[in-house]
């Protein structure tokens, strides 16, 4: 479902219906959880291994590039590790809820 609605929010956000971030958000989870990919944003954090927290980014030089042509903060790039593997497997998309509001 998500992956249905990726473009429509893409053009939501080029017309300022949505905020950018929301966009960031929606990219790297479709790409993280469902893809199985690495994500661009650096929004959806990792998890924990033995180095520590970690985020799953593809390109670590640009990601703080992208996170700002987003409108983000900056992340800390030695976080910037890791694969989505794990996410994946513990992605469950029946626990996920949608407000009806």
């Amino acid at each position: 479902l998500m992956k249905n609605y990726r473009e429509h929010a893409k053009v939501a956000m080029e017309h300022g219906e949505l905020p950018h971030v929301s966009y960031a958000l929606l990219d790297d989870r479709i790409r993280c959880y469902i893809d199985g990919e690495l994500e661009i944003y650096g929004t959806q954090p990792g998890g924990v291994d033995e180095k520590g927290p970690y985020i799953p980014v593809a390109n670590l030089q640009h990601v703080n590039a992208l996170r700002a042509s987003m409108l983000m903060m900056p992340i800390d790039v030695s976080k910037a590790r890791g694969d989505c593997k794990a996410m994946q497997a513990n992605f469950n998309p029946k626990k996920t809820t949608v407000s009806s509001r």
